[in-house]
């Protein structure tokens, strides 16, 4: 129900946006209308307009992000990365645009298994990259610490996940991911047979805080 109501909320602003123009760019204008023709389910036409808006205004941040999340959300992976890329050129200094390629590379490595390594190790990279601009914020250290697991690197995962949990102790994405991070590098021990008792605890540790800070992670309950 809260999300249909913040969707409606969001229509009637960008219904409005359209209705009154004045003061703002036909980049602008296009993008607006993009945005309202995703939320109403209509990416055909919203790729449409907001491929006008970067035509209109090349350096207009919020039509390239738009148009990169769109993609992804379409399962169009490489078209993501590439909006993300262009993004990037734009504007170097614009974070979302690398970290939002480096999640659309996440979600291309978990769809195409046979290019899977690549694809995480470039998302590794541009979350690296995000982090040498800015350190103070938990996403890119969780994202990296997705892609590190993704990898099995689970030992630096579980870095990462620490210093997003410094960052955020109360994100229960970053618990689950570091529980999932402890839980791989179990796995790892217990084929080298070694001593794998103490990371399968720190696991379940982290799945039961993630459940207390939401209880309808079910990814935390299956675990």
């Amino acid at each position: 129900p809260e999300a249909k109501r913040q969707r409606a909320r969001v229509e009637a602003d960008l219904e409005s946006l359209r209705r009154r123009p004045e003061g703002i760019g036909a980049g602008e204008l296009d993008c607006a209308t993009g945005l309202l023709l995703w939320i109403r389910k209509d990416p055909a036409r919203a790729r449409e307009f907001l491929a006008l808006a970067v035509e209109k205004s090349p350096t207009l941040e919020e039509a390239y992000e738009a148009m990169a999340a769109l993609e992804m959300e379409q399962g169009n992976y490489e078209e993501s990365v590439l909006w993300c890329t262009r993004g990037v050129q734009t504007d170097l200094g614009y974070l979302p645009h690398l970290e939002g390629r480096a999640d659309a590379r996440l979600a291309w490595g978990h769809a195409s298994p046979q290019d899977a390594p690549s694809h995480f190790a470039k998302a590794v990279e541009d979350f690296t990259e995000s982090l040498t601009r800015d350190d103070t914020r938990d996403r890119p250290f969780q994202g990296r610490g997705v892609a590190r697991s993704s990898l099995g690197q689970f030992r630096s995962a579980i870095q990462d996940f620490d210093e997003a949990l410094k960052r955020s102790p109360r994100s229960y994405e970053a618990r689950f991911g570091r529980g999932l991070a402890w839980w791989g590098w179990g796995a790892q021990l217990q084929d080298r047979d070694q001593n794998f008792t103490d990371s399968y605890a720190r696991a379940i540790e982290d799945f039961s805080k993630a459940i207390e800070l939401n209880p309808d992670h079910n990814g935390a309950w299956f675990m």
